[in-house]
Order: C-alpha cells, then sequence, then structure tokens
C-alpha cells in the first residue's frame, strides 16, 4: 500500500512539472519550487482518496472498508490502531450455536470472579416525578443481594452500577407511591370520621387517644400494631372502639401511665414536666432527627415520631393552661 501511495505522489509531481515548462509558448510558466522545498499534499482530502482507491485492483477497492474510509489520514490511523491491536488478547464475540461450556468460558473473560468482587456505590441520588431528589443508601443486605444477581447474570462491573441504580430508583419511586397512597387513605379515614361524628370530633378523638394511651401500657402489642400501619392507627373502628370504651377506662383499675397528658393520669404541671422529660429520654434519636433522616424513615416510624409529637404537644399545652 505505501508503494501504491509513493507511485501516485511521483506521478503527480511529474503532471506538476510538465505543466510548468518553460519555452516558446510557455508564457510565464509555473516557477519550479526549490530542490529544498518538500511539495505539500493534503491528506485530509477526499479527492485524493479517491485517486488513490481508484489505482487499487476492483475486487479491494469494492470492499466496505475503502467505501467507508474517507481521507489517506483517516487510512493511516486506521493501520496504526490495528497494528497495537495484533499483541492484545482477542475474546470471540459469541455465536449463537455455543454450548453452555462455551458460554461459561466467555463469561468468566467478562464479569469478577466472586459477587462480592463487585465494587458498586454506597448511595444513589433519585430523582422523583416533582424533580426531588433523594438520597437511597445501600445497606449490606441489600448490596450483598444485588452483587448476587448481578454474578448471576454474568454482569460487567460496569453493569453492576446500572443495576444500583436500577434497584434505587425502582425502590425509591415505590416508596413515595406507598407513602403517597397511605397518606391518601388515612385522609379519606379522617374526613369520613369528621363528616360521622361533626361538631364532636375533636373531643371523640382526644378521648379515643387518651383511652388507647392508658390501655397500651398494659398490651404493648397495641402500640406495634398502630405504628406498623398508619391505616390501622387511623381507622374510624379503631377511632370509634377506644371512644366507646374511653368512660369505662378509669373504672377497670389500671395504673396510671405518666405518658399522654391522659385524663386518667396525674395532670399535675410537675406530672407532666415529668412526662415530657421521660419522652425526651426515651425517644431521643426518634424525636431529634434531622431532615435527610426524616426522609429516609419508614411509614411505621413517621407515624410513630408523629404521635410522639403529638403527645409532647398535648402536654405542653396542658402546662401552659396549668400555669395560667
Amino acid at each position: 500500500m505505501n508503494k501504491i501511495i509513493q507511485e501516485l505522489l511521483r506521478e503527480e509531481e511529474g503532471a506538476l512539472s510538465a505543466a510548468g515548462g518553460g519555452g516558446i509558448g510557455g508564457g510565464a510558466g509555473i516557477s519550479e519550487a526549490p530542490a529544498s522545498e518538500a511539495p505539500s499534499y493534503d491528506f485530509e482530502s477526499e479527492d485524493m482518496y479517491k485517486t488513490f482507491v481508484n489505482t487499487l485492483p476492483e475486487d479491494q477497492r469494492e470492499r466496505e472498508f475503502f467505501k467507508n474510509t474517507k481521507s489517506l489520514k483517516s487510512l493511516a490511523e486506521q493501520a496504526i490502531n490495528a497494528q497495537s491491536a495484533l499483541g492484545r488478547k482477542r475474546l470471540q464475540a459469541p455465536q449463537e450455536d455455543w454450548s453452555d461450556s462455551e458460554w461459561d468460558e466467555f463469561h468468566t473473560h467478562i464479569k469478577p470472579e466472586s459477587a462480592e468482587a463487585y465494587a458498586g456505590k454506597e448511595s444513589v441520588s433519585v430523582f422523583l416525578e416533582d424533580q426531588e431528589s433523594k438520597e437511597f443508601t445501600f445497606d449490606e443486605s441489600t448490596s450483598a443481594d444485588l452483587k448476587e444477581v448481578a454474578f448471576n447474570l454474568n454482569l460487567h462491573q460496569r453493569d453492576y452500577g446500572k443495576l444500583q441504580e436500577i434497584w434505587a430508583e425502582h425502590s425509591v419511586k415505590a416508596e413515595a407511591q406507598l407513602s403517597q397512597q397511605i397518606n391518601e387513605s388515612v385522609q379519606a379515614q379522617n374526613n369520613a370520621l369528621q363528616q360521622e361524628w361533626g361538631m364532636e370530633y375533636a373531643s371523640n378523638h382526644k378521648s379515643a387517644n387518651e383511652a388507647f394511651e392508658v390501655i397500651s401500657k398494659q398490651i404493648p402489642e397495641l402500640n406495634e400494631l398502630v405504628e406498623w400501619s398508619p391505616i390501622v392507627a387511623n381507622h374510624p373502628a379503631v377511632m370509634k372502639l377506644f371512644n366507646l370504651i374511653a368512660p369505662s377506662v378509669k373504672d377497670l383499675g389500671l395504673p396510671d401511665t405518666g405518658v399522654g397528658g391522659s385524663t386518667f393520669s396525674d395532670n399535675s404541671v410537675a406530672s407532666m414536666k415529668s412526662q415530657i422529660k421521660d419522652l425526651d429520654t426515651k425517644y431521643r434519636d426518634l424525636i431529634m432527627v434531622d431532615q435527610n433522616g426524616l426522609a429516609k424513615m419508614n411509614a411505621a416510624d413517621k407515624a410513630k415520631r408523629q404521635r410522639i409529637l403529638n403527645q409532647r404537644t398535648e402536654l405542653y399545652q396542658g402546662i401552659y393552661n396549668g400555669d395560667s
């Protein structure tokens, strides 16, 4: 190929010299370039490249390699790249008739040696429909499961990051959708109960909560139940039940809970301050959580936190009324 290019260049030099010769009728002619100056060629010229291709045998010039190349410079670069690749280990492309053993051998070259060898991200930012960004953090259990899936699917290390992003997006959006459904359901329950109780809604709601606080001290599983699901905690049937038994709670002989500002407990200012202190000590991490921690909190913990904050608010209101 180099000989052909050199021959082509010599032919063009000869053509230039013939056109610029002196003599009668030659006019001013073209002055001959000094011997020390090398002729200038545009190796990026498509026309020059086409001239070169036309010198090739017909079976060669019709090959896609030459058709898809546009200049002598590009041709040279491809030749250099091909030369550099000669010493590299080449991996055969998968074939449709490969056996399982051939596929297994192929996968050993593209995936890590073990599931634990995958290197992943600690967290991924996911943008929701309202353009709000939420950070999803991978715990050890989730990371281990994803690595095992990636290894079984024979994913390359680069593909593992994509798998993490897909999982994070799915998890965040699913949690957001579930949270929205829970909030809508709770709102619908509250609206239905307000419509049924009418003007007595506030007093009945307070009475039901006070009865619950007293009884749940004797039956701790009740707390677990309402903290597990805000829908259960706000269900009209649950509210009606505790409102119904509220008048009888005091007669049950249950001990004073000292929590929640219940009408069945000691409502002195000193007692209410003590109750607030107990709540702050017991639930400090839950009460003092920052916005980032709140965003990562599940629906059950959010409901528990809100219930505790409501208790503190009622106690502070009781202290204010007592002091006044």
